[in-house]
């Protein structure tokens, strides 16, 4: 049964995906975190083509999530009443990585590991465009089975509560690099060669019908452990995809609004809901992306070397609309904006503590100001 606490953070989430909090504010607080990490996954530890690759032994990986779980526990009754869901929610499917929307059209996989960690990559499907004629989706692929077996194992076998989240999918520019390798890729958006598009939208159509098998998997589970049907149903956990957007933040604005919006708009509108989230490298998607409709919400990553997006808050929220953004900070720097009243409506903040020592009733205090935050009610999509 979930806490009191989760449960009103569950009903404020809801209300922000729904754009009911147009005029408010979120905000979750990591005591772990650094701000400087948010879009980094940190691999620790030598990187290896002799380590065994993680997803071969898929009950291990599940032991090794559980054992992590106790932190998240604690954290879950630490008292702390933000807007965190702390649920914790396992990936299986991380440990197979990227190298998988190539190996289900017959790719070889690059398989590299750390002691608790597994990376993938893959060779190019299509070198020639005749390879790319009648390829389709194969529910029956050797690795759709392994990773549905995968999600399978974690829904059925574990020993703790947690929810299972199926991987962003992979379409637009990242599955483009996937079918033609990185260099290839990244000409063909420059050339826009004939057989490019009809690749888009095998994305599309790969990525819609494998992110439904997966959730059918791990739905009716999610949803018990949720115990909150609304949650349930808007939740880009499992009932909506996240998208993948790496590769598409470095190509340029024409190449995004001519090419990449017209499929991200028909994965979106095929599931009713969906979020993304766009690195500052590629910040002048942020505009652009604006005009997807039903989008469930941006995130906004940070990247080294660049401005952090709350630092442009205003600029961000004045592009939007009023769609739901998330977006990652300082302590210090929240709440210095948060006592000036400088936080746009219909945002949630990331708060990294940064080293930085509060008490539960500090936060809690915080917190109490958070929920009577009002500011300008926010317009609708950019025309």
């Amino acid at each position: 049964m979930i806490s009191e606490r989760t449960h009103q953070a569950m009903d404020r989430n809801v209300a922000f995906w729904e754009r009911r909090m147009s005029d408010q504010i979120l905000a979750s607080f990591d005591a772990e975190g650094d701000v400087t990490l948010s879009a980094v996954l940190m691999m620790d530890g030598k990187v290896s083509e002799e380590y065994p690759a993680l997803y071969d032994d898929v009950p291990r990986m599940l032991r090794d999530f559980e054992a992590g779980i106790t932190h998240e526990e604690l954290r879950g009754n630490d008292g702390i009443w933000d807007d965190d869901i702390r649920i914790p929610q396992a990936w299986p499917e991380l440990q197979f990585g990227n190298g998988m929307p190539g190996a289900l059209f017959g790719a070889k996989v690059i398989t590299t590991s750390t002691g608790d960690h597994t990376c993938t990559f893959n060779e190019p499907v299509v070198t020639d465009w005749a390879q790319a004629r009648g390829l389709r989706f194969d529910a029956a692929n050797i690795w759709v089975k392994r990773i549905d077996e995968a999600l399978r194992y974690f829904v059925a076998c574990g020993a703790k509560e947690f929810a299972v989240r199926p991987f962003p999918v992979i379409e637009g520019t990242d599955f483009l690099v996937s079918m033609r390798g990185t260099t290839q890729a990244f000409l063909d958006v420059m050339d826009d060669p004939p057989g490019m598009r009809p690749l888009y939208q095998l994305g599309y159509e790969t990525g819609a019908a494998w992110f439904e098998s997966k959730r059918a998997i791990v739905k009716e589970h999610n949803e018990r452990v949720f115990c909150h049907p609304r949650f349930s149903a808007l939740a880009p956990i499992h009932s909506v995809p996240n998208l993948d957007m790496d590769a598409d933040a470095l190509c340029s604005p024409a190449n995004f609004e001519n090419l990449v919006l017209e499929y991200k708009q028909k994965m979106i509108s095929h599931f009713h809901g969906g979020c993304f989230y766009i690195h500052a490298l590629g910040s002048f998607i942020v505009p652009i992306a604006a005009h997807l409709r039903e989008l469930t919400s941006l995130w906004l990553f940070d990247d080294p070397n660049c401005t952090p997006y709350f630092d442009r808050r205003a600029e961000m929220r004045a592009v939007t609309g009023d769609i739901p953004l998330d977006m990652y900070c300082t302590f210090n720097g929240f709440v210095e904006a948060l006592e000036k009243r400088t936080l746009p409506g219909g945002a949630k903040y990331n708060v990294f503590m940064g080293g930085v020592k509060a008490s539960v009733a500090e936060i809690n205090a915080i917190m109490e100001k958070v929920r009577a935050y009002r500011t300008t009610a926010l317009a609708g999509r950019p025309k």
